[in-house]
């Protein structure tokens, strides 16, 4: 992976270069293997390089013979097959590259460009003989781009760039209380908002076309809509057209010029990914990586063994302690873009950091959870389907009185999931989904924010359900690709893979695959509290009953008891009433209340009081010098 960062400014400026470089420097980690600048006009780019393919050649920005400059941070999977259809139109190339190849199709077909490509990426695009300067992002959001406007970087029309905090230090930050607001409860800010006034993110499958002669507001087009497909009512036509997709996606994902891996945690998702990996590597040719816990509740190692000797895959296995995650919470928070809530980013980051001792790329399960239904939310929601009759005020009544349940110990306790399920069953679609699964509920939330307004909270997934389209389990498919999975999973992805310089790659998010995940049959996606029952039945052809019929367990740590224990002075001192006045976003008193229920064991504000310190630690970092 790599680095991008592109700037336009007002027409007979120059770009800030000092800055530029800079802002590459803190992008080292994206890119260790080179770095490059160019400008023209009032048009730089900047850009920092990981090597993958062509590790010799292919330096970047790199310029076409029409004039387009580029810079480029992804993979393009199908570049092989372009180049022999941008040949055939007229095109020579020199290198053994992607980026040449990207060059040459947008040269050739301009934004339209992304029309034609299989891969995970995000770039931006000097193209002076169209007036335009555009940008793009993969369809599902793999690879991350910030786009910031005069309000944050008053010298730039617009700046574009992999990791806002490249440019943090020299940018106007102001926080947006109502981004803030919506942290708290998505456990990430939205894509298309930022937590400062003046920054956003490209959304999935989103290209931006400014005016190169006049940068104003920009043009955008969702080329990737999420919208399901034709049925494919056959069973046998739908199970063999999973597994050809699949082996393609994977198949181009094996493609590098370092050394390649998988994440290997013993779920469906990674063991399928794993066993479609070693059909195209020779016996005990694929490293699968793991980590393990001395906690029994967390610990999957021993299914991920289960699968390696099934498979014959040179299995490495890293025990991790309590202390080890511990030790590494404030390293990961520095290092965030945003405030970001979810913990699993921790154990995460510590499996990207093991295997990068022994590879630079590795595949990974993400997106089979989103794509084949594979969340306990899904699971209450099919539970609360034959309750559509029980009138709300019931639903808030049982909630309510859900309340006076004592708070358990552990993770995600009993009363816990108890409260959750009522106080989101009282709302509609997709509402009680971001109860469910998020930091806070409205009701809490009020205690912070008084005033707060449910619609403006929950706008951006709103926006999504009303665009999206099917039956309720289609829609919420889409649902959670967009926000859940792009800014929340995906950017979990991004950042503790990108810390240590390691590129991970994801095959369920194939546009092929991403497509026929859209066409099941209802009877291949949920019954009950069965989950994922195509990748299921896929995997009873190449996996071991044992995996096959497991039930998803998801990469947690005890973060409220952690909370209550060995994080407990750090959480008070990110809480601590002084720093809270002078973020000036909540109240002192009712941080300080929440913070002495959760103590207490009175209340499990869990969820939140972690949301509450990574926000106040990601503040107090970024408005220092």
């Amino acid at each position: 992976m790599c680095g991008v960062i592109g700037w336009i400014g007002q027409p007979g400026s120059s770009p800030n270069e000092a800055l530029i470089e800079r802002a590459m420097t803190r992008l080292h980690h994206r890119g260790p293997d080179g770095r490059g600048y160019s400008e023209r006009d009032h048009v730089g780019l900047g850009h920092t390089r990981l090597a993958i393919i062509d590790l010799a050649g292919a330096k970047q920005p790199m310029a076409h013979d029409s004039g387009l400059r580029i810079s480029f941070n992804g993979e393009i999977y199908n570049f092989r097959a372009l180049r022999n259809r941008l040949e055939g139109l007229g095109h020579r190339f020199v290198l053994n590259s992607d980026t040449e190849v990207l060059a040459a199709a947008c040269a050739q077909w301009g934004p339209e460009a992304v029309d034609h490509l299989e891969g995970m990426y995000a770039f931006v695009v000097d193209d002076p003989e169209r007036d335009l300067v555009w940008a793009a992002r993969d369809p599902l959001g793999q690879k991350p781009l910030y786009a910031c406007d005069a309000r944050f970087q008053p010298q730039a029309a617009w700046l574009f760039v992999s990791e806002l905090k490249a440019v943090l230090p020299e940018a106007e930050r102001r926080v947006d209380r109502e981004a803030a607001l919506r942290f708290l409860t998505y456990d990430f800010v939205p894509d298309e908002e930022g937590i400062f006034q003046g920054v956003q993110k490209l959304r999935p499958g989103e290209v931006w076309c400014l005016q190169r002669s006049q940068p104003g507001e920009p043009h955008r087009r969702r080329f990737f809509p999420l919208h399901p497909g034709a049925k494919i009512e056959s069973t046998a036509d739908y199970l063999e057209g999973l597994e050809t997709r699949l082996d393609d996606a994977v198949q181009r994902r094996l493609v590098s010029d370092v050394p390649l891996g998988v994440f290997l945690s013993g779920g469906i998702d990674s063991s399928l990914i794993t066993a479609f990996a070693v059909r195209h590597r020779k016996a005990g040719g694929l490293k699968t990586f793991a980590i393990g816990f001395e906690e029994k509740i967390f610990d999957e190692r021993h299914h991920a063994q289960a699968v390696a000797d099934h498979l014959g895959t040179d299995h490495h296995c890293r025990v991790v302690t309590a202390q080890h995650l511990l030790d590494v919470v404030p390293t990961i928070l520095s290092h965030q873009d945003e405030p970001f809530g979810d913990p699993s980013l921790i154990p995460t980051y510590l499996l990207s950091q093991f295997a990068r001792e022994q590879v630079t790329v590795a595949l990974g399960g993400d997106g089979g959870d989103e794509l084949f239904l594979g969340y306990p939310t899904f699971v209450a929601e099919s539970l609360r389907k034959p309750f559509r009759w029980f009138p709300r005020l019931g639903w808030k009544a049982s909630a309510a009185a859900a309340q006076l349940l004592p708070g358990g110990q552990g993770h995600c306790p009993l009363d816990y999931k108890v409260k959750r399920f009522l106080a989101g069953s009282s709302r509609p679609l997709p509402d009680r989904h971001q109860v469910w699964i998020g930091g806070a509920t409205p009701e809490v939330l009020r205690r912070l924010a008084p005033g707060l307004n449910e619609e403006e909270l929950f706008a951006p997934s709103r926006r999504s359900w009303a665009a999206s389209r099917g039956d309720d389990f289609e829609r919420l498919t889409q649902l959670y690709a967009e926000h859940y999975l792009a800014a929340g999973v995906l950017q979990k992805a991004d950042r503790a893979s990108m810390m240590v310089s390691l590129e991970l790659r994801a095959p369920f998010l194939d546009r092929g695959v991403v497509r026929h995940a859209l066409q099941a049959p209802h009877a291949l996606r949920i019954s009950g509290r069965q989950t994922k029952i195509a990748l299921r039945r896929l995997a009873q052809r190449m996996l071991p009953t044992s995996i096959t019929e497991r039930p998803k367990k998801g990469f947690g740590i005890p973060l409220s008891d952690w909370l209550r224990g060995p994080l407990r002075s750090w959480l008070e001192e990110q809480l601590d009433a002084d720093r809270i006045k002078q973020q000036d976003l909540f109240a002192p008193s009712e941080v300080r209340d929440l913070l002495a229920e959760h103590l207490r064991g009175q209340c499990d504000h869990g969820k939140l009081l972690w949301n509450l310190a990574c926000l106040s630690a990601f503040l107090s970092r970024s408005h220092s010098p």
